[in-house]
């Protein structure tokens, strides 16, 4: 498994302190879109697909049609992917690497350790979910390695990702993939990583700096304990945690405006690797939602891989084989025994 320096017990009774809380705030301000309306253009689901489908015959350990519908979601469901849009957990700032905000300027409401608390909570919310695909994995095999068929979906009664409904292990494990995935993707939406600020106007609260990456964080690789958090880093603030979390809101204490969500993120766009056009204000300036896509599917693809290296350290060569089988294929008991 994956360490983590905070507490998981702690963590989980944050994140779950004000979940019954209820906030109008549109959907689509929150994350790279699941569906195809409200301004949204399924663009997890797309950058889900481009990262995992099977592009040849001969690839290995990528997700057949069935399943990939089911963890990228398609049209009528959110998929695994998107799940993290119409539950509980829609505006909570650690599932989608929101509420990170701050500026290096005197007056700016908020510290500078505030900001990064929240985005590590987004990667140790990742750690967890993570953590917990590869333990029920092992709840989709018997004692003599084989698959047990009642532990997968059927065509007739495919998997839900609705809060603790779906027991069956390929669901539980494929439903937290999709958490990591999403919010690793809503990451490259909403931080300034791969961000170009406005050149011609001064940096401030309505042109935040961007750090001009390109590609995966390195801060976000899983295999590592603990990195070193990148210097600059922010997201933009919303949600209910910027209601609850004493500090103004996102108008700030005595009326001083933080870095928003609307600011700074680039949710909204036409997904198109190397070509992808963004349709937010920041998305749209310097090809920022390009930047951001191309970085999510690369990450994406990382993040299935790190799952495939840790269920190999945890169950061995043979069994992790024939686990990962059972995740990607859509015949799992005739392709995988």
């Amino acid at each position: 498994m994956v360490s983590t320096s905070q507490g998981v017990s702690g963590f989980i009774s944050r994140i779950t302190a004000v979940a019954g809380l209820t906030l109008f705030l549109c959907a689509s301000a929150f994350a790279f879109g699941t569906v195809s309306l409200l301004g949204q253009n399924t663009e997890h689901e797309k950058i889900t697909r481009l990262a995992l489908e099977c592009k040849t015959p001969e690839q290995i350990n990528c997700f057949e049609p069935k399943t990939l519908d089911s963890l990228a979601g398609k049209k009528g469901t959110f998929g695994a992917v998107g799940a993290p849009d119409p539950g509980p957990t829609l505006f909570r700032f650690f599932a989608h690497c929101s509420g990170g905000d701050f500026l290096a300027a005197p007056d700016y409401p908020r510290s500078k350790e505030k900001a990064e608390e929240a985005l590590t909570l987004c990667r140790t919310w990742m750690i967890l979910n993570l953590n917990r695909a590869i333990k029920v994995s092992a709840d989709m095999l018997n004692t003599e390695g084989q698959i047990k068929k009642s532990q997968l979906p059927t065509p007739l009664l495919p998997c839900g990702y609705a809060e603790g409904v779906d027991k069956r292990a390929k669901c539980q494990v494929l439903k937290h993939l999709g958490a990591m995935l999403h919010a690793a993707q809503d990451f490259y939406a909403h931080s300034n990583w791969v961000d170009i600020a406005d050149k011609s106007k001064p940096l401030g609260r309505f042109n935040p700096p961007g750090l001009e990456n390109r590609g995966v964080a390195p801060w976000l690789n899983l295999r590592v304990t603990d990195p070193p958090f990148p210097e600059g880093l922010i997201s933009g603030c919303g949600g209910i945690d910027a209601v609850t979390d004493g500090e103004g809101g996102c108008t700030g204490r005595k009326g001083r405006l933080r870095v928003d969500h609307a600011t700074l993120n680039k949710d909204n766009g036409d997904v198109v690797p190397g070509k992808s056009i963004g349709k937010t204000p920041r998305g749209a300036l310097n090809n920022n939602f390009r930047f951001a896509v191309d970085a999510a599917i690369a990450d994406t693809s990382d993040k299935w891989q790190t799952m495939i290296e840790l269920l190999i350290t945890n169950y061995g060569q043979d069994t992790a084989k024939t686990m990962i089988c059972a995740l990607v294929s859509d015949k799992p008991l005739e392709d995988c025994q």
